[in-house]
Parts: structure tokens; sequence; C-alpha cells
């Protein structure tokens, strides 16, 4: 069995950028959708 090395620092750093990408990703349909309002 292969047991890596768990960096938690690593780990919370990979967290936030997804969280961050999924951020964007959500602002932007967000937008998209209020601007389909407007008009």
């Amino acid at each position: 069995m292969l047991i890596a090395e768990y960096d938690y620092d690593m780990d919370i750093e990979v967290q936030r950028e997804e969280a961050y990408t999924e951020g964007l990703s959500r602002g932007r349909e967000e937008g998209r959708e209020d601007k389909l309002i407007e008009l």
C-alpha cells in the first residue's frame, strides 16, 4: 500500500484556488442572468 505524504498547507491552497475559480464562474453566470433580466 502506498502512503503519500500529506501536506496540509498545500491542500488548503488547492482548495482556495478551486473555490476562487468556482466563485468566478458563478459570478459570470449570475452576471449574464442579470443582463438577460434587464433586457
